[in-house]
């Protein structure tokens, strides 16, 4: 919970901002700060490993990143529509990427490259397509350290 300090005026004499609206900004800062824009695929139908365009994990960034998803898939003979939430983690030691938990109804399977990219494959769908795309929102825990990352030199420990 957030501690607003309403009572508290924004700016001092000098027209500085407040201690207390400083301390409250960095705090709302750290809790939403791994939060970011949602994205929006198109995606086709029955392809192997074709790449989610801004959809990726960099180890030098963070370690983990959630991505919350959801995926449509509409015909004029079916309908698919699935959500849920996908993992994708960094493994200092093999310095590769694991992703868990992902899409298991929607046809859609997604796998992650040895570069941090995000790859989907479809399975036919048959019937003329609507919709056919997955939304994503990621949310990244940093989880950088000299002790447990082997980050790439300038990444964030």
């Amino acid at each position: 919970m957030f501690n607003l300090p309403l009572l508290t005026p924004l700016t001092n004499s000098e027209r500085l901002i407040t201690d207390s609206w400083r301390d409250f900004f960095q705090e709302l800062k750290t809790s939403i700060g791994g939060i970011e824009k949602e994205i929006v695929v198109s995606i086709s139908n029955n392809v192997t490993a074709t790449d989610l365009d801004g959809v990726s994990i960099d180890k030098s960034q963070c370690s983990v990143k959630f991505f919350d998803y959801l995926i449509q898939r509409v015909t004029d003979a079916s309908e698919v529509v699935e959500a849920g939430t996908f993992t994708v983690s960094y493994l200092p030691d093999s310095e590769d990427y694991q992703l868990s938990n992902g899409p298991s109804s929607a046809g859609v399977t997604l796998t992650v490259t040895s570069a941090g990219q995000i790859q989907y494959a479809t399975t036919n769908l048959s019937g003329t397509e609507s919709i056919s795309r997955i939304i994503v929102k990621p949310r990244k825990i940093y989880a950088k350290s000299s002790l447990y990352s082997k980050a790439e030199k300038g990444g964030r420990l």
